[in-house]
């Protein structure tokens, strides 16, 4: 699949398997809740357990948070020194977000990993929610192995 079909394959309320700096990830559109409770099921993830929204810029995790401005400088000095890469940012959710993205928290996890995917994705006008693996279990390097994840599946 490439980046153009995948991007577009989460426009339309489809998973994606995706790679980040670390670890491949089940993703879905953030702002599209039946999409994002198939996360849970196709990975048997606790509900209970937050999901962290992957996004290609600075501009794109500012639509998913409501931060005050202080701490809407810090979002922006700590994107500029570790964006794209690994680090997560965990702010207050904004109200259109869906309850299964935070666990019900009221509070997101926003990255931006450095893959062309994320980017893509947010041309199609996704957010790029995604999924890394499930607690307690192995890392996947792979899609292979993102794939493999999802029990009873082929």
């Amino acid at each position: 699949m490439s980046v153009e079909e995948a991007a577009h394959a989460l426009v339309a309320g489809q998973l994606v398997a995706f790679p980040t700096e670390t670890v491949y990830g089940l993703g879905a559109h953030a702002f599209d809740t039946a999409a994002v409770c198939r996360i849970f099921e196709v990975k048997g993830r606790p509900r209970t357990d937050p999901i962290i929204c992957h996004v290609p810029t600075l501009e794109a995790a500012e639509r998913l948070v409501r931060l005050k401005p202080r701490g809407m400088a810090l979002l922006h000095r700590l994107s500029e020194r570790f964006w794209p890469g690994p680090l997560t940012i965990v702010a207050r959710a904004c109200p259109e977000l869906p309850d299964e993205i935070t666990s019900g928290t009221g509070f997101v996890g926003v990255r931006c990993p450095d893959h062309a995917l994320t980017r893509a994705a947010d041309s199609g006008g996704s957010a790029g929610g995604g999924a890394e693996r499930e607690p307690l279990r192995p890392r996947q390097p792979d899609a292979g192995g993102a794939r493999d994840e999802r029990p009873g599946r082929p």
